[in-house]
């Protein structure tokens, strides 16, 4: 409940930060990641009840790296034209959890 919290509080104030954030030049967008394999993550992962509830498309938590291009993305010239945005990264998990799976 924490984590979904703090997901709704980062896209609620990026909606809000929109063209306010340095006088329109900042650009505000949110990662929303899944499970991510990391060492914080891995007793969860290793763990068959939590591994069991991780209902999703994509079998597998992310790894770092496929997270970081799209931070590296939105940090970059390239996505100068992108703002207002949550880029949900959890293999469809949301969308399964939200279809009672």
């Amino acid at each position: 409940a924490g984590q979904l919290a703090g997901k709704v509080a980062l896209i609620t104030g990026s909606d809000s930060g929109i063209g306010k954030a340095g006088g329109g030049k900042i650009n505000v967008n949110n990662i929303a990641p899944g499970m991510v394999l990391t060492p914080f993550n891995q007793p969860a992962i290793d763990d068959p009840k939590v591994r069991d509830q991780q209902v999703q498309s994509i079998p597998s938590a992310a790894e770092p790296w496929e997270i970081g291009r799209l931070a590296v993305f939105l940090a970059s010239a390239d996505s100068d034209y992108v703002t207002g945005s949550t880029y949900v990264m959890d293999g469809r998990l949301m969308q399964n959890q939200g279809q009672g799976a």
